[in-house]
């Protein structure tokens, strides 16, 4: 179970990537805005360039996890939990010529629920002989695969947050900063 934390603690790390937009001189808000949804897409459609890049092998065997079977359900459960985010703009604001604030609403798996529903699941598993059969890291994976079946379950409810995004002008490119609000909503996805 720590390791779980530990997985999802450096997806998290991975999901809050900073996409820029170079700016051209149109309307601030129209380009704070593509920058949001700029980033919220490839948040959505990691490619295997962005898995490699931020969950490496490395990174993977750091957390504990060594095997195959193991590293392909993290990004099955990485791929269930980012691409089920949805998020719609409800406005931005102009807050001068360097700053443009993003509100977006961002629905999200409740992973409250979800961990509720893994920890009840994977306590009953624990306690079969079969449990008690596997290596450390058979268990890793058999509570990897608990939590994907989880998170697979179509009846897994939806939570609705709305953030502002801030946006900032730098060298003549619009970049997403960094705020504890994105950061929360974010880490609310991966029930953190």
């Amino acid at each position: 179970m720590k390791n779980l934390l530990k997985i999802l603690a450096f997806v998290l790390t991975f999901s809050t990537l900073t996409l820029s937009l170079t700016a051209c001189g149109g309307d601030p808000t129209k380009e704070a805005q593509a920058v949001v949804e700029k980033e919220f897409e490839v948040l959505k459609n990691p490619d295997d360039k962005a898995y490699e890049e931020y969950l490496g092998l490395d990174e993977l065997s750091a957390l504990g996890v060594t095997d195959e079977a193991s590293q392909e359900n993290v990004k099955k459960i990485i791929d269930k939990i980012l691409t089920s985010i949805e998020y719609s703009i409800v406005s931005s604001e102009k807050v001068d010529n360097e700053n443009v604030t993003v509100k977006v609403d961002v629905t999200s798996l409740d992973m409250e629920m979800a961990m509720q529903n893994f920890t009840t699941e994977f306590i009953a598993f624990s306690m079969t002989e079969e449990a008690a059969n596997l290596s450390d890291e058979e268990l890793n994976n058999k509570m990897l695969e608990i939590l994907l079946e989880v998170l697979s379950n179509p009846d897994l409810e939806t939570v609705k947050n709305t953030i502002d995004i801030n946006v900032t002008k730098v060298d003549n490119e619009w970049v997403i900063e960094q705020n504890e609000e994105l950061i929360n909503s974010l880490a609310s996805a991966f029930g953190m």
